[in-house]
């Protein structure tokens, strides 16, 4: 029957071995998908939060390499006030799983990071219910496949040498960015 499909036999034991699978696990990331990730959905606790903008003032800047930053950089949106001035961008800090940026709006700093909902959701200020529409939030999206970081910020007066202490700062959660990576056309043959 093999035969039939192409496949070269060597040792009918594999053939055998093989009518006992019943799960394949594969690596997705470019084989299946086209490793070209994007924001396929997104989800702000108030109406007034531009997350497109947020996304951006969380970047820092356009010299980006990473696939979640590209992503963002896509979806960002910078047309706001000239009035705002990047002070300092502070790299991925993986004991915080956050990055970020703080700027300055004529005299009043606000750091923005982005980064791992579950820390960041920690370390925001929300009241009961604000957390249980966050956390559920959070699970639909993941539920649905996609991998989900979430903004917050914080206005702060002095300028962080890092991110390594996030805790004492009054952090806003901003919303929820939800990354997809398409399959290639292919792909469903292919399995």
């Amino acid at each position: 029957r093999m035969a039939k499909y192409n496949a070269l036999v060597r040792s009918t034991n594999a053939i055998e071995n093989l009518g006992l699978i019943t799960a394949v696990a594969v690596d997705k990331t470019g084989t299946l998908t086209k490793n070209q990730l994007e924001i396929a959905d997104a989800w702000t606790p108030s109406q007034d939060i531009n997350l497109g903008q947020v996304s951006y003032l969380a970047l820092g800047d356009e010299n980006v390499l990473e696939p979640f930053d590209k992503a963002i950089k896509k979806f960002a949106e910078k047309d706001f006030s000239s009035a705002l001035s990047l002070v300092k961008k502070y790299p991925f800090n993986q004991q915080q799983r956050a990055s970020g940026a703080l700027w300055d709006h004529g005299g009043k700093k606000t750091i923005y990071i982005k980064g791992a909902p579950e820390h960041l959701l920690n370390l925001c200020r929300l009241s009961g219910d604000d957390t249980d529409g966050a956390e559920n939030q959070l699970r639909s999206l993941v539920a649905k496949g996609f991998r989900v970081i979430a903004l917050a910020s914080a206005d702060i007066d002095s300028v962080p040498e890092n991110l390594q202490n996030l805790q004492g700062l009054p952090w806003k959660l901003l919303g929820l960015l939800a990354f997809a990576d398409e399959l290639r056309p292919e792909s469903k043959p292919a399995i």
